[in-house]
């Protein structure tokens, strides 16, 4: 997934910051849920226990 830095001209760079903060934001969240699933399989495989996000 690339992300292209160029903005375009017809967004205020207020728009995009916020923007740009929601999918990081949104990718940390669901990394995070991602990692702790896996963790979660780890430690507990018998159990399967999948953690909701």
């Amino acid at each position: 997934m690339s992300v292209k830095m160029s903005t375009p001209p017809s967004f205020s760079s207020s728009s995009i910051d916020s923007g740009t903060q929601q999918i990081v934001a949104n990718a940390l969240k669901d990394w995070t849920c991602a990692n702790s699933s896996v963790s979660v399989r780890l430690i507990s495989n018998k159990a399967r226990m999948q953690p909701s996000c």
